[in-house]
Formats: structure tokens, sequence, C-alpha cells
């Protein structure tokens, strides 16, 4: 100790209290570091892994996205949606009016619709939309003229029927001579019912 060479040891050990006790802390914040908090941080990221990549995957789709592609996207969506059926009774009250349509071009329309309690146990949780299949019968009035071309007509009546529906069969069957039966198997897509619920 300068000027004290036989100073007393707590003397000593008094004057190494501020080099000492900052050291102490510096040992004390990364042994912490190291054992603490670095251990919860990757925790923390692992927790979080999907979000992460779920967050680079976006950023990536809008660095690789123009705005004008990104909008035109989201028109298509939109108008995609709209098609969609809300419930099978809207199928139902649509073929009723049809049925109409049909008998005043001297056709009797009858329809069965499947799958009206099972449509949403079928899809999935994620599923946007699900698939809701028909069966339209239609068989010439006795007072149908022409029975070809009012047929045509009246089946181009059903494909354009407002919303998404496709035709997945049609069937002819003349099991009495001069008297055609067309069955027309279809599929309607609706929402399913855990997505209107969330709306």
């Amino acid at each position: 100790m300068p000027g004290w060479p036989d100073a007393p040891l707590t003397v000593r050990l008094r004057r190494l209290w501020p080099l000492v006790l900052p050291l102490v802390g510096c040992v004390a914040l990364v042994a912490w570091t190291g054992l603490v908090r670095e251990p919860a941080r990757r925790e923390t990221r692992a927790a979080h892994a999907e979000l992460l990549a779920l967050e680079q995957e976006t950023e990536e789709l809008r660095q690789t996205l123009s705005d004008q592609t990104a909008a035109e996207l989201a028109a298509q969506a939109a108008a995609a949606q709209a098609l969609l059926m809300d419930s099978p009774t809207a199928l139902q009250d649509r073929l009723k009016a049809y049925a109409v349509q049909a008998r005043e071009a001297g056709w009797e329309a009858t329809f069965q619709i499947y799958g009206l309690a099972e449509d949403d146990a079928a899809a999935g949780e994620g599923a946007r939309f699900v698939f809701v299949p028909a069966r339209v019968r239609l068989e010439p009035r006795t007072d149908s003229a022409d029975r070809f071309a009012t047929l045509v007509a009246t089946l181009g009546r059903l494909a354009s029927l407002p919303g998404r529906i496709e035709i997945t069969r049609v069937t002819v069957r003349a099991d009495r001579p001069g008297v055609p039966v067309v069955e027309v198997n279809l599929r309607a897509a609706c929402r399913p019912a855990h997505e209107k619920a969330a709306e």
C-alpha cells in the first residue's frame, strides 16, 4: 500500500472494495445472462417459431407481389366469396324457383338435395366452403310442344342459376318412346357453418 507498507489487512481490503465490487457485478451479470436470460430467450423463440416463420413468409410475399397484384388477388378472392351460398337452404330456394321456370317451359322439375346435415361435418375446420350435391329430374309435360328446344333452354337456365353451381353429370333416358327423362347431378358451393358463425 503506497505510503503505508505495513498497513493492516482490513485496511488493504477496504481499499480494494472499489475495484472488486464492479468486477463481481460484471461476473454476476455475465452469469445471469448465460444461465437465465439466454435460455429464456431461446425458449421464447422456439415457442414462437411458427409465428416468426409466418412473418418471414409474409414479408417475402410482400416483397415478391406488387401492390397492384395483391389488389387484383384480393378482388378475385372477394368475387369468389360472393358466389358462395350462405347455406344449403339457399340452394333449395333457388331450385324451387327453377322448378317454376321449368314448368313454364313445359317440364316438370323435381329435385333432391343431399347432405343438408352433414355438409359441415365433412369439411375441416379450416375449410372456406363446402360442396352440397343435388339431383334434378326433368320430365316433359303432356302439353310440351318442342321438347328438344325447351330442354336446351331449361338446362341453360339451370346452368345460369346465381351462385357457384357446377353440373357434374347429365343423363338422358328414354324408357318410353318419345318421352325423355333428364337427370342432372350438380353441386353448389356453400359457406360452412363455422365461417358463418365467425362472421
